[in-house]
């Protein structure tokens, strides 16, 4: 799989964590050539969250001599449940494998097996995952690296009147439920219009 190119619109598909370079590899189709590419990108850090303090963790011995132990950083996160602001700390590792791991000897399990009321958040979601949400990445969306390396959403011009194009006719079709009008519509449900109920 080639690297994909500046200035080249490309669709994103897939992601994946790559031990080898210590970096996160997104996938890539363009359409054009037809031809699939990959981008690498090492920028970002795995970690999970917990309610305790870096001082409380200083003294988890298991966790300050993990060989993929990096930093801490106190953050505030939104807590949808009480609807409120929280303090929490980001615990920052450098191979998102250490996060959980296969066996106990990630810090998902280290953080509360040594310390009464802890609690570890973020931490049971897979790295692609993780970084797609953080870099608000789009699945099937096309993007392009700028000149200077950066990845950037593409919007082409005509996309809003594209997309209102195909939305004003209220051509919205359920095999099940759907009220039938007589109109103007495609396929195999030619000659009808549907419309969605309300």
């Amino acid at each position: 799989m080639k690297l994909l190119q500046k200035g080249i619109p490309a669709y994103f598909i897939g992601a994946n964590y790559s031990g080898a370079k210590k970096a996160i590899a997104l996938n890539f189709y363009e359409p054009n050539s037809q031809k699939l590419y990959v981008w690498f990108d090492d920028t970002h850090e795995p970690y999970c969250l917990t309610n305790l303090s870096p001082f409380e963790l200083d003294q988890i011995e298991a966790l300050k001599k993990h060989p993929s132990f990096k930093r801490f950083e106190i953050i505030q996160k939104y807590d949808a449940l009480h609807d409120q602001d929280i303090t929490v700390t980001k615990v920052i590792m450098k191979d998102p494998a250490s996060i959980g791991g296969k066996t106990n000897d990630g810090i998902r399990y280290i953080i509360p097996d040594n310390w009464e009321g802890a609690k570890v958040w973020e931490a049971r979601i897979h790295y692609d995952g993780c970084y797609i949400y953080d870099k608000q990445l789009e699945m099937g969306m096309p993007y392009q690296l700028t000149e200077d390396g950066k990845l950037i959403p593409v919007v082409y011009p005509d996309a809003e009147e594209r997309i209102k194009e195909i939305t004003s006719d209220e051509i919205w079709c359920k095999e099940a439920g759907a009220d039938i009008y007589k109109g103007e519509s495609q396929g195999k449900y030619k000659g009808f219009k549907y419309s969605r109920r309300t």
